[in-house]
């Protein structure tokens, strides 16, 4: 059971260090206005 006791706080850390990319991905553009598209892989 030592592997679940590692990866299961590697897991969370994932998810906590993807979750503000994630967030900085996602954004509404008002009708009429001209939006940015960014890459992640750059």
């Amino acid at each position: 059971m030592k592997t679940k006791e590692i990866l299961e706080p590697l897991a969370v850390l994932g998810i906590f260090t993807l979750f503000p990319t994630v967030l900085r991905s996602c954004t509404n553009v008002k009708e009429g206005h001209i939006g940015v598209v960014r890459n992640l892989a750059l």
